[in-house]
């Protein structure tokens, strides 16, 4: 059973992988980089493709804010929060391990 959120889809291979999600609410395009790959936010793709470099994601979305956030595993979240710190990019660390984007500097 195919869940459908929203107008935006997921290409075929990423809708097999999240068990039948089909769309999101807001545009999504796929990415590859540094050994993953997912359908993201299309906001977020341009970093994500960088920040694959130095840590490894379990997710990306926006939160009920409107707000883009980043889920790093916890093996490589100080990579993480030391790559968007030296980018200039603030974010916040929720209970969940979620860093959620704030402004750029």
């Amino acid at each position: 059973m195919n869940v459908r959120l929203g107008p935006y889809p997921l290409c075929e291979a990423c809708q097999r992988t999240n068990g039948g999600l089909t769309h999101l609410r807001h545009p999504q395009r796929h990415i590859e980089a540094h050994g993953q790959s997912a359908c993201v936010d299309a906001e977020l793709a341009d970093l994500l493709m960088e920040l694959w470099a130095v840590c490894v994601t379990k997710s990306c979305c926006q939160d009920e804010g409107g707000r883009a956030y980043v889920t790093p595993t916890r093996e490589t979240r100080a990579a993480a929060e030391a790559w968007l710190v030296e980018r200039g990019i603030l974010f916040e660390v929720d209970e969940r391990g979620r860093l959620h984007l704030s402004t750029l500097r």
